[in-house]
């Protein structure tokens, strides 16, 4: 559910300049309202409405549930924040005013679903990327069908695989991937995830946001174009990382199919939507305080290979969204190699994780605090 949460500047001393002061790790933001209802939940997004005096009252702020922290207060994700100015203009917020559930108790109300679209386009608009150029992309309002132009495709914002990545995959010959992603616990970082655009843009596509598909897309189409590496390799197939029993059963969207369907259509190459799939909720973010020893040989057992003919001597890319550490393309890898030990596999996702163990000081230089 969407909500928007009315502070009254003058009377709360939250004004829209003190949002940075307020956030934690840059990335987080407590509010303190759980105890007004309690049908708020993760997941849910927070419109954050300021008033009072001095303020020009708008939506300063938006926010996306992460945990419920005790009876009183949430934790909530930082979406997009504007100290100065309103995210919508305050005629633009009139036109949906008068249709907002108020509620009997506090400064909460809930956006009703015949406000979804208008909320989305809110979201949408403010969802721009400014990078180190004078250009902005945004793919919500670019009607480009060749996104290889995009600003945000040149070369120099490319990961130079063999110059700054140190991550080594076993069982995978070649692995590509246009974009560093700042984690967002990142302390050691010069840039902070919503300084970054591209990171900032992957967390907008990782919750829902299928249209940066097409950007991330063709970004590994440029990353493999632009790598030496696989200047003479041709793939026969495409498989993506397989969505877990739970998330499709929830109707999350599958990024990796989104990402696997345009590399298919835009290169011709044939997109195998069911030959990889999981028997059981196996997800990194569950075993990684037991470790790989633990998640390696369940995610092996839980995966299933179902393809047409055999993979000897056929030359298979594997699409995952993000790569981390690479746990799920080694397990995936080593189980096709398994039955077809003459398969040649290669692996790409949107992006790295910009982690200290996965850079070269070549790639670290270019965030490390100075």
């Amino acid at each position: 559910m969407k909500y928007l949460y009315k502070i009254n500047s003058s009377y709360d001393g939250f004004t829209p300049q003190k949002i940075e002061e307020r956030m934690e790790k840059g990335t987080f933001l407590v509010f303190n309202w759980r105890e007004y209802f309690d049908e708020v939940g993760p997941g849910d997004i927070i419109f954050t409405y300021f008033i009072g005096s001095g303020v020009k009252k708008g939506i300063y702020l938006i926010c996306k549930i992460s945990k419920i922290l005790d009876n009183k207060r949430i934790l909530g994700r930082v979406l997009r924040y504007d100290q100065k100015e309103p995210l919508i203009s305050p005629s633009e917020f009139a036109k949906y005013e008068s249709n907002i559930i108020t509620r009997p108790i506090g400064s909460v109300y809930v956006i009703p679903s015949l406000l979804d679209i208008a909320f989305e386009d809110l979201r949408k608009k403010v969802t721009i990327s400014e990078i180190e150029i004078e250009e902005k992309a945004n793919c919500y309002r670019c009607t480009k069908k060749n996104c290889t132009e995009c600003s945000l495709l040149n070369p120099n914002f490319l990961i130079k695989w063999d110059n700054e990545v140190a991550l080594k995959i076993p069982f995978i010959e070649q692995v590509v991937s246009p974009f560093w992603i700042i984690p967002r616990q990142s302390h050691w970082m010069k840039k902070t995830i919503t300084a970054h655009p591209i990171s900032r843009i992957f967390y907008d596509f990782k919750s829902g946001y299928k249209a940066y598909a097409r950007l991330f897309a063709f970004g590994i189409m440029k990353a493999i174009e632009n790598d030496a590496r696989f200047n003479n390799i041709r793939f026969d197939f495409i498989l993506g990382v397989p969505l877990s029993p739970d998330k499709k059963k929830n109707n999350e969207l599958d990024r990796v199919s989104e990402l696997c369907k345009i590399l298919s259509s835009e290169t011709k190459i044939p997109y195998l939507p069911e030959g990889l799939s999981l028997t059981a909720n196996i997800t990194k973010g569950e075993y990684r305080r037991l470790g790989k020893s633990t998640f390696e040989p369940d995610y092996y057992k839980a995966l299933n290979i179902v393809v047409p003919i055999s993979f000897n001597d056929k030359t298979i890319l594997i699409v995952d969204d993000v790569i981390t550490d690479g746990p799920t393309l080694k397990v995936i890898s080593k189980k096709i190699r398994d039955s077809y030990p003459d398969c040649h596999i290669h692996g790409a996702a949107a992006g790295i994780m910009a982690k200290v163990d996965n850079m070269s000081y070549n790639a670290y230089n270019k965030f490390r605090q100075k």
